[in-house]
């Protein structure tokens, strides 16, 4: 009985199960990523500091240098110069002031600024007075310029001292805190290694359990040879399992059926079978009946004999046509008495269609016009006894025996690929479409028989080749397109040499 509680599909289970692991990754790497982020911004300050901190050296000396050679060598040119990099010091010293949230260097970088500021101010008044043309009020102020200078650059290494110890313990206390972190994210992933399994062995369990149970009732089902159980359905709470096995149920149900209707068939073929055997028997013994009673009607020795001893009167007579007309009956009927129960070549088949050709040219005269091109290549394949003759006078007789002129009958072999193609073809009065596909659809059953009556049958003839070819023959009956019939056969090529 199928649970009435709410039941679940894997995808869904699994996408639960995924959803949450995916968001504990996902919170898990932002927070490492943004503790790693502070970290990489408190080195780019670090690097910052440092940069300013060379720049606003670089600058204060090149100030000096460009002071010294105008107060000293009175280089005036360099005045641009020299008020080019005092503006690049003052700037330098205003970003360094504002580079740092640390009490102490924060008043370290202010002290700096006010030096520069000063020194800037007093370098810049020698110089203008220099270049007023006050030397000797220039170099007092010059002087009080070169003192701010050199109490900038104790100041200025002092603070590097302070800066440098700052940064070698912010740079410990950062990679503690990496540490810290990056043990943090190996437990994180730890963690979350120990949740997948749990989670794939839970999963699995309830995902495999109710599978194998189903897997071993269908094995058991599979090798048996009895009737097959259905399954009752348990809560496992699982859409698709649920689903398998209301399939199972009634590819079960419908085997059990399938198998009562074989068990009543088989019994049913067996009686049948039982039945067509006696019947075989029964026709057997009649044939056998009906052939000994033919052969004691007529003796063929005699027969033939006979039509010898009528032929020589014939010719001794002068009667060519009746002469030649009996060579061809006694021909042809030797042929069909002596081989009709063994296998001949087509070559044999060949002569015998010429001889059976004369007797009809005779009968049908001048109204009857026969082809037949056999190609040479084809004359060493083996078939049964009495093949084409039966079908080109089947096209005779039902095709064009009642035309007063112009009737046309012709027979093809030839060997493609190692098989043999044989075709009859006549211009003669065509079968409806209807019947021809009629013909088609029964050519390998016995009520094809009944609709040529009078002949051994286009049915016969197949029948014997199926049989000796074991089935591997193609064959057609198709309409001419000017008017009549022509049917195609195709057999392999078997000779002698196999």
């Amino acid at each position: 009985m199928i649970s009435s509680r709410s039941s679940r599909t894997i995808s869904q289970v699994l996408k639960r199960h995924y959803t949450i692991i995916i968001l504990i990754m996902s919170i898990s790497s932002i927070i490492i990523f943004g503790l790693n982020g502070f970290i990489f911004f408190k080195y780019d300050q670090i690097i910052d500091q440092y940069g300013l901190f060379n720049d606003y050296l670089v600058a204060i000396n090149e100030v000096g240098q460009e002071m010294e050679s105008i107060i000293r060598q009175e280089n005036f040119d360099r005045k641009n110069l020299f008020f080019f990099n005092r503006d690049k010091l003052l700037s330098n010293a205003r970003r360094l002031r504002s580079s740092t949230e640390d009490l102490n260097l924060g008043r370290r970088y202010t002290d700096l600024y006010f030096l520069a500021q000063s020194y800037t101010n007093e370098a810049t008044s020698a110089i203008r007075l220099m270049i007023d043309g006050y030397p000797s009020a220039a170099i007092p102020v010059y002087e009080q310029a070169r003192h701010l200078f050199y109490l900038t650059n104790q100041h200025y290494y002092r603070t590097y001292e302070t800066l440098a110890l700052n940064v070698n313990q912010g740079r410990q206390q950062a990679a503690r805190f990496r540490f810290q972190l990056n043990a943090a994210g190996l437990s994180i992933i730890v963690v979350l290694i120990v949740i997948s399994m749990y989670l794939a062995a839970a999963l699995s369990g309830w995902i495999t359990s109710p599978i194998k149970s189903l897997t071993t009732i269908v094995s058991n089902a599979a090798i048996s040879n009895h009737e097959i159980d259905t399954i009752v359905i348990e809560e496992h709470n699982i859409d698709e399992y649920d689903n398998l096995t209301t399939a199972y149920n009634i590819f079960a149900t419908r085997i059990n059926e399938y198998f009562l209707d074989m068990k009543r068939n088989a019994d049913l073929e067996r009686k049948l079978h039982d039945e067509e055997t006696r019947n075989l028997k029964i026709t057997n013994l009649l044939k056998v009946s009906e052939l000994k009673a033919l052969q004691s009607r007529i003796n063929p020795h005699f027969m033939f004999n006979s039509i010898n001893m009528i032929k020589n009167v014939a010719f001794i007579e002068g009667a060519g046509q009746a002469t030649e007309l009996l060579e061809s009956f006694g021909s042809f009927l030797r042929y069909n008495y002596d081989k009709f129960d063994k296998v001949v070549t087509i070559k044999d088949e060949y002569q015998n269609v010429v001889d059976y050709f004369a007797i009809q040219k005779i009968r049908m005269g001048d109204r009857l016009i026969f082809e037949i091109d056999f190609d040479q290549s084809t004359f060493a394949a083996l078939l049964p006894c009495l093949i084409i003759q039966p079908l080109v006078e089947n096209a005779i007789d039902h095709g064009v025996s009642s035309y007063i002129s112009d009737a046309f009958v012709r027979v093809e072999a030839k060997v493609v690929e190692k098989r043999v193609f044989l075709t009859v073809e006549d211009n003669g009065v065509g079968i409806e479409k209807k019947r021809l596909t009629r013909l088609n659809s029964l050519i390998l059953t016995d009520n094809l028989e009944n609709e040529f009556e009078g002949s051994i049958g286009i049915s016969n003839v197949i029948s014997r080749l199926s049989i000796f070819f074991n089935g591997d023959l193609h064959y057609k009956l198709e309409a001419r397109e000017r008017g009549g019939t022509i049917i195609r056969i195709d057999i392999p090529y078997k000779n002698d040499n196999g």
